[in-house]
């Protein structure tokens, strides 16, 4: 019973980091790179300098793939948590 009681707690102290961790990523990470990419197009509508425009694009390129990869991996930590706990539950 108390080995029980420790694997719970482990696992509860586990769910609850993985929680975490999803949502500095959704609250600090997606919204630099969202303010980031809004800076990016507003260089882009105001120059008329070709390679700027060029690498302006290039950024924002990079920038929407890092904001679906960062949801992506939010997405795994949360499932992740979801099927830990229902796993958890179950034993």
């Amino acid at each position: 019973m108390i080995e029980l009681n420790g694997k719970i707690k482990q696992d509860t102290t586990l769910v609850r980091e993985r929680e975490r961790i999803a949502r500095a990523m959704h609250d600090d990470l997606a919204q630099y790179l969202t303010a980031l990419s809004l800076h990016t197009k507003a260089i882009s509508r105001v120059s008329e300098n070709e390679e700027v425009l060029i690498h302006t694009n290039e950024i924002n390129n990079l920038i929407t793939s890092s904001r679906l990869n960062i949801k992506h991996i939010i997405w795994d930590l949360l499932n992740n948590c979801l099927l830990y706990t229902s796993d958890a539950a179950d034993e």
